[in-house]
């Protein structure tokens, strides 16, 4: 731990450098309105620091984080406090980034995957389906290393004007429908399948069906009125968003899923410029509780929220074989992939080199 807090105080020096450069990417979506975000005061003022944060989750799933703020605020004698927001109540998924560049926000948890301009490697190569994750707490401490320690991850950071904070692998995207039968084989047809991942979109338009690109907050309409028929995604955002209950199938890939997505935490790097060194270290002193409990917080809602469907819905668990078989139709996709990632970043191939190394040794 104590390596990584130290790699982690360089990557935030160096982003913050990088930040007083100007290193905001010109495709970075736009922000519109804002809460006012306080300059922090001077080292040692005694003055209070308010810090917008913003949670891609409702509240009642913001515990187990809110808990490590809490922690924050009690170490810095009350100096910093959160004001906080929920459930993209600010900014939604096409707007994070911005608002974080642009010092609108102080702190947010954002999705790499949702900006596919700004990260080719830390969100569309991460989530490549099939990539063989044994686990979320496997993938996340693969990931967490190589955005730390891995200049072509580290980097794209960087040139983003994001400084990485913390984060976690969310739980794996499974297979779910609201038909009269799981989908066990690759075979879409006539189906409307919603996603946010835009490789899973494309094999599922080649095997027959019309995949849909789509966030949660359209999911529960889209699924409860029948603009869509299924959706990829995970267990807990169906439960987050209300549709749990509508599910009638599920297919389950393993532990591992189809694929999964980093959730990361970033800080401004205004906002970060502007901290008194006291405070930074405290910051950086619950880094890693904060993934910690947001993976931990996530494994149980798992485990719930599976039971839950075992019950109420029709759940298949493909066997090894039926998942090498769903690998194997997936391997044109992966192929135009990558030579679709490489375009966008000459060090794509050479990153799912290092990542499927990292999966096949992690112990």
């Amino acid at each position: 731990m104590k390596r990584l807090i130290c790699a982690l105080l360089s990557l935030v020096l160096l982003f913050a450098l990088a930040a007083c450069g100007g290193g905001k990417s010109n495709d970075a979506p736009s922000a519109s309105t804002a809460p006012a975000t306080s300059s922090a005061p001077p080292a040692d003022s005694g003055e209070k620091i308010t810090v917008s944060i913003q949670f891609s989750f409702p509240e009642m799933q913001a515990r187990s984080t809110q808990a490590i703020l809490d922690k924050i605020t009690a170490d810095s004698g009350g100096r910093v406090q959160f004001e906080t927001y929920y459930s993209f109540s600010l900014y939604g998924p096409p707007d994070v980034v911005g608002a974080l560049q642009d010092g609108l926000l102080d702190m947010a948890g954002f999705m790499t995957s949702e900006y596919p301009g700004l990260f080719p490697l830390n969100g569309l190569l991460m989530g490549l389906p099939f990539l063989g994750f044994r686990d979320i707490s496997s993938a996340t401490a693969i990931y967490r290393d190589l955005v730390v320690n891995y200049e072509p991850l580290r980097k794209e950071m960087e040139d983003a004007g994001i400084i990485y904070y913390s984060g976690w692998v969310l739980p794996p995207y499974q297979l779910h429908s609201m038909g009269n039968a799981a989908i066990t084989e690759p075979d879409f047809s006539g189906l409307t399948m919603m996603t946010e991942n835009g490789f899973m979109q494309k094999m599922i338009n080649k095997y027959g069906g019309a995949g849909m690109l789509s966030f949660p907050p359209d999911f529960y309409s889209n699924l409860s009125n029948g603009v869509a028929d299924g959706i990829v995604n995970h267990l807990n955002v169906l439960s987050a968003f209300g549709c749990l209950e509508l599910i009638k199938n599920t297919t389950i890939f393993g532990d591992g899923g189809i694929y999964v997505y980093p959730l990361n935490y970033g800080i401004s790097p205004s906002f970060w410029n502007s901290l008194p060194d006291d405070i930074k270290a405290i910051f950086l002193k619950y880094a890693d509780e904060l993934t910690d409990a947001g993976l931990e917080y996530d494994l149980q809602m798992l485990v719930d929220n599976a039971a839950f469907l075992e019950e109420n819905a029709n759940v298949i668990h493909l066997s090894d074989a039926e998942i090498a078989a769903w690998k194997a139709a997936f391997e044109d996709t992966r192929v135009e992939a990558l030579a679709e990632l490489s375009a966008a970043n000459p060090a794509a191939e050479e990153t799912y080199n290092k990542l499927l190394d990292a999966i096949k040794n992690y112990k």
